[in-house]
């Protein structure tokens, strides 16, 4: 009887852990999954020169040159973003490095006119 329960009990997990995965439709192909957005981002962010910069609070008062710009805002954070992408800044906002700061660590991206706001590579545990 014991068996007979478990063997029951092993076929119910087995058809509730199928359903509800696309039943009748086919995987989708690597042509389709080019570009694949995520649920969400750990925090805002600007990737430039293969580096991932955490947007933080603090306003830049002094620049020095243009560096790049951002060419893809999307408030997902999407697997493999390019560079200049950004989740908070649209596209088209410029890119500078920091007097004395090296851009390994921190860059101001333009938010206004007169506005620029520090985004730092975040620290590793």
């Amino acid at each position: 009887m014991k068996k007979l329960i478990l063997l029951l009990s092993l076929i119910l997990l087995a058809a509730c852990s199928s359903t509800g995965q696309n039943a009748g439709q086919p995987a989708p192909s690597a042509d389709n999954q080019t570009v694949q957005a995520l649920a969400s981002s750990p925090f805002p962010l600007v990737k430039w020169n293969d580096r991932v910069y955490a947007i933080t609070d603090t306003a830049v008062t002094e620049i020095d040159q243009e560096i790049g710009e951002i060419t893809l805002q999307s408030s997902e954070c999407i697997q493999g973003s390019p560079n200049n992408f950004s989740t908070t800044f649209k596209a088209g906002s410029k890119l500078y490095a920091i007097p004395g700061i090296p851009v390994e660590e921190a860059i101001a991206v333009r938010a206004s006119e007169h506005e620029y706001i520090k985004v730092i590579v975040p620290a590793r545990e």
